[in-house]
């Protein structure tokens, strides 16, 4: 190889590393200071967009959902029953899975409930307990249990306080018989989704559950069952785009940095049981969810290629975290999560931010769609 070569091979690797470099600077966690109310101001006009929508009939989904929805680029796609029609799920039958679950903390926390930041829940521990006492209240109504994994019928089930049991045999009757069969196509049981994801929760009141994240490089399809939740949901180009919310990775998710500080628009969706929503990767989120038995399963297929070129190194960041989640499970998270989340929860200390507040108050605005057809 001649000098000249090697020169310019030389300078192109050194172009290459400093503008990774950068990229690491700029996107990193590591390196961005605390933020404050002043950095979710409420300065800019918005408008909320509908959700394409196909609509279905009881024991027909496969005749407009023959496999997963899937479209060229990001995307959002709502299926939902027609008005006409109810839809009808027994929680007796998943009452004794088993799911790893939290109560909600109210001693000495000084944050609102906020779609921005991590709710005072953080604080507590952590138990092992069956849908149905969260559904029966039995430990009280501020006891919920979100991203669980339930285990399939081929797997070992797992036993100890910090990973969640699931009887093989009950896991198989329930995924099996009472989602899949009764609920999702067929496709979905051994083709095409990769990890399941169950929310379970009985409040006594309405009240935002999930602060703003993001799956970064999975397609979700949410599914209610049972009750009803309020989104808000910021497409990608929203989401990550450094003139609206500028989030930044976070493991597998990513964190906003600002509110917009250009007009932008979003979804406002509350949903009712037999919905099934379909998002692509970064689609930003905020969840309400409202009183009385909640139950929805969250699928993902893994991995989708949307975000991948819309900002390829948030999407191998997160994927490299995926890939390699066994043995960095326990070093990554509490360092860049943990982190984020405390450089978040200071712009909502006391009150809310002007932004926060308002992305609150759509979303306690809307009504439940739980009851909808009865």
């Amino acid at each position: 190889m001649s000098s000249k070569v090697s020169t310019y091979l030389t300078f192109i690797i050194a172009l290459v590393a400093a503008y990774l470099f950068r990229y690491y600077l700029d996107s990193s966690w590591h390196f961005q200071r605390a933020l404050d109310h002043d950095d979710f101001l409420n300065d800019q006009p918005f408008t909320i967009k509908e959700i394409p929508t196909t609509y279905y009939e009881v024991g027909k989904l496969l005749d407009v959902l023959p496999e997963w929805h899937s479209e060229s680029g990001p995307y959002i796609h709502l299926y939902r029953l027609k008005d006409d029609q109810k839809f009808a799920f027994d929680l007796n039958q998943v009452r004794d899975v088993k799911v790893h679950a939290r109560e909600l903390a109210f001693e000495n926390c000084t944050r609102p409930q906020s779609t921005l930041c991590l709710g005072c829940e953080a604080s507590k521990k952590a138990r092992h307990i069956t849908m149905g006492d969260i559904f029966d209240r039995k430990f009280g109504s501020h006891w919920f249990s979100s991203f669980t994994k339930l285990e399939v019928a081929d797997q070992k089930a797992k036993s100890s306080e910090d990973t969640l049991t699931v009887s093989s045999t009950v896991a198989s009757s329930v995924v099996d018989e009472n989602i899949y069969d009764k609920m999702f196509p067929s496709f979905a049981v051994n083709k095409v989704y990769d990890r399941l994801h169950t929310f379970v929760s009985n409040f006594d009141y309405d009240r935002v559950s999930t602060n703003i994240h993001c799956n970064s490089f999975a397609t979700s399809a949410a599914v209610q069952l049972v009750g009803s939740k309020s989104w808000l949901i910021y497409p990608i180009e929203i989401y990550l785009g450094k003139d609206y919310l500028e989030s930044k990775p976070a493991r597998l998710t990513h964190f906003p940095t600002h509110s917009p500080r250009k007009p932008y628009y979003f979804h406002r969706y509350t949903s009712r049981p037999g919905d099934i929503l379909f998002f692509t990767e970064s689609y930003g989120h905020s969840v309400f969810s409202h009183q009385g038995p909640n139950y929805m399963v969250n699928y993902r297929k893994l991995p989708e290629l949307a975000n991948l070129m819309y900002d390829p190194l948030a999407w191998l960041h997160s994927f490299g975290f995926f890939i390699f989640s066994t043995g960095l499970e326990t070093a990554a998270k509490p360092d860049i999560v943990n982190k984020a989340v405390a450089l978040l929860n200071p712009a909502c200390e006391g009150r809310l931010s002007d932004w926060d507040q308002q992305m609150v108050d759509l979303l306690r605005a809307e009504k439940s769609g739980a009851d909808f057809g009865k």
